[in-house]
This record gives structure tokens, sequence and C-alpha cells, in this order.
């Protein structure tokens, strides 16, 4: 009787610390799937919110990394003379204000590639393209598609170098200025992440980067076969003139 009376208690005693363990368990669950949320807003809202800065080098050789160097300090240097981001308190006014000041900011960057002796042609547009997962300065930026003032040296086929616009914090650091940044809480999440410590980064850029081969591949799909300048008017010339039809 003594017994089943310890088995009873082992019994009840077992069951309490499962129940336990299951409620530890959804608790577990239900803070990771917030915390996921929380992330995943984050990286949307720095995506629609940042503005960077993009810097190709015509290629990997220690020359044309040298000049990409001298080439950032150049555009650094006349966007701030010329006052790019000053009274911009929002993506769409800096916007605005790079898409006037590229001109200025392109023939000081060729002039500094001529000044080098170099002959690379530098090309800038303001664009939307993919990044990998990358740490800047105390920061972790998300791999995702960005706005971008993105400048080409050459063929552009060499390591670039890169910072963030928008919030201004490119240009304040370079020149020792106070930097000022309006984060909200979801991208702070985001962006005090280490790629070290949160697999979340690594499986985000698996996934942009499966979608981005899925869309190249559908606009390949889609592309319409054209034919030869020549093969056209052959075929045109063809279907005009009954004669060549019968003497083939």
């Amino acid at each position: 009787m003594k017994d089943n009376f310890k088995m009873k208690i082992h019994s009840k005693g077992k069951h309490f610390w499962m129940a336990v363990a299951m409620v530890f368990l959804c608790n577990l669950m239900l803070v990771t799937a917030v915390d996921s949320a929380v992330f995943a807003k984050g990286c949307e809202e720095l995506y629609d919110g940042v503005l960077r800065l993009h810097i190709l080098a015509n290629s990997d050789s220690d020359e044309d990394q040298a000049l990409k160097l001298k080439v950032r300090d150049r555009v650094l240097k006349t966007a701030h003379e010329l006052g790019l981001g000053q009274d911009c308190d929002s993506m769409e006014e800096l916007l605005v204000q790079a898409e006037e000041l590229l001109p200025q900011l392109v023939e000081a960057a060729q002039d500094e590639v001529y000044q080098n002796g170099s002959t690379q042609k530098v090309t800038a547009c303001i664009t939307t393209m993919y990044f990998d997962t990358r740490e800047y300065e105390d920061f972790t930026m998300p791999a995702g598609e960005y706005r971008a003032v993105r400048f080409c040296l050459g063929s552009g086929q060499g390591h670039n170098w890169w910072c963030v616009l928008f919030p201004q914090m490119c240009l304040p650091m370079a020149f020792e200025e106070p930097v000022e940044t309006d984060f909200s809480a979801a991208q702070l999440r985001v962006l005090n992440s280490s790629p070290k410590y949160e697999p979340r980064f690594a499986l985000l850029e698996l996934l942009q980067k499966n979608t981005q081969q899925k869309e190249d591949e559908k606009k390949a799909e889609d592309k319409p076969e054209t034919l030869g300048l020549l093969d056209f008017a052959k075929t045109v010339l063809s279907s005009a003139n009954p004669q060549s039809r019968q003497a083939k």
C-alpha cells in the first residue's frame, strides 16, 4: 500500500514538471515569435528608410582599390562643400537634393580619376540595388534591396565601399561632426544584433538571394525573342516579293 502511495506521488510529480516544461516551452515559442516579428519589421523599415552611398572600383588591383578610396574622399568632400543633407528631414528630401547635385559629384569624381593618371570613366545614378549583410561602424545592416547613390569606376568589377547617407551618418562621421539618428525600436533591434550570434541574418540573406534569383529568371523568361536586323529585313522582303519565294 505504501508502494502504491509512493507511485501516485511520483506520478503526480512527473505530470507537474511536464506541465511546467510545456508552459515554459509555449512561453519561449511566443517570445521567439514576437521577437521574429519585431526583427522582420525592423528589416522592412530599414529597406524603406535607408539611403546608401556605394562606390565600385574598376577592379581589385591595388591601384584600382587605392583610386576608389581617393574618389571616395573627393566625393565626400565635394558633397560636404555642396551641403548635401542640409535641411533634409526625410530621405525623400535628401534624394531630391542628391539628384540635383549628382552631376557636380560625378564631375569631381572624374577630375580625381584624371588627376591620378587614370582614364577610367566615372558614371553614377540613384538606384535600388541588393546588398549582402554588412557591418557598419557598430551597426549591422541586413541583406536586402536598398536605395543607393551609386558611383561606378571603369568596368565596376572590383570590391566596393559604402556608407549610410540617410539617416545622416556618412558625412558627419567623415568630418567629425555630431551624428543624429532617429532609428525606431524595431530598426535598433536589427542594427544592434551581430551576424555572429543572430542566425536570422544568414537565413534572411539566403531568402533574399533566392528571391532575387527567381526574379532574374522570370525577367529572362519574359524577355521576347527578337530577330536580328538582317534576318528581319530578309523576312520582310521575302514576304513582300512572291517571285523570291518561287525562285526558292
